[in-house]
């Protein structure tokens, strides 16, 4: 009996302080359904991609080269300025390591240089589609990517890089958590021409951004 008299108590206190937190949460944190008006405000956020391309195609007197790049993920800042409801522009600047790999018409692999790096920039529009704090949203822009990776030659070290013009479209969801905490989370396309390639590489990227929106 008095081991029951004290799980009694026990339970209790768990679900009055499980009560209690959801109360606070919810008196701290709107309805995702309610409305919400961006017109006029600004967001700075940090940004994480998840990023995988195709194989990039180059000439070769024996076939075809490909150019394949390791899935990696980049990091970032980025910028945002809603001049209504619905509509807004933002840019994102974002690096991170890259492995970049020559398949020949052998079959044969070898690695492009060492300590690939990627540093891109894009300049986008945003629709977002209903005016709630949780909006899903459609988005399209254009930008850059630099590549650049070290090389050892006969003469020493030297590096390659090149900058290449970028396309983007995506579409996601966007959650205002609270007036100045916000959300988001991106899933889309982006493709670029890499110098004499054959053929427009595509990427898959797949971001989230948490940040802060003010007036």
């Amino acid at each position: 009996m008095k081991t029951v008299s004290l799980l009694l108590p026990r339970r209790l206190v768990y679900c009055l302080a499980l009560f209690t937190g959801l109360s606070l949460a919810r008196a701290q944190i709107p309805w995702a359904t309610e409305d919400f008006s961006r017109q006029n405000k600004f967001e700075i956020y940090g940004i994480g991609q998840y990023l995988h391309q195709s194989d990039t195609r180059y000439p070769d007197p024996g076939g075809t080269v490909k150019l394949k790049m390791d899935d990696t993920g980049l990091g970032g800042v980025g910028f945002a300025y809603h001049f209504s409801d619905f509509f807004s522009f933002h840019s994102d600047f974002m690096f991170g390591p890259a492995t970049f790999r020559f398949e020949y018409p052998s079959g044969d692999t070898t690695t492009f240089g060492e300590n690939g790096f990627l540093q891109t920039g894009r300049f986008n529009l945003d629709y977002n589609i209903i005016n709630r704090r949780l909006s899903p949203f459609i988005t399209a822009g254009i930008g850059y990517q630099y590549q650049q990776v070290d090389q050892d030659t006969y003469y020493g070290r030297s590096y390659y890089y090149e900058t290449d013009f970028t396309w983007n479209v995506g579409a996601g969801l966007r959650w205002n958590v609270t007036d100045n905490l916000i959300i988001k989370l991106t899933v889309g396309g982006q493709w670029l021409e890499y110098d004499n390639a054959n053929n427009v590489t595509s990427q898959l990227e797949v971001m989230f951004s948490i940040g802060c929106m003010f007036p």
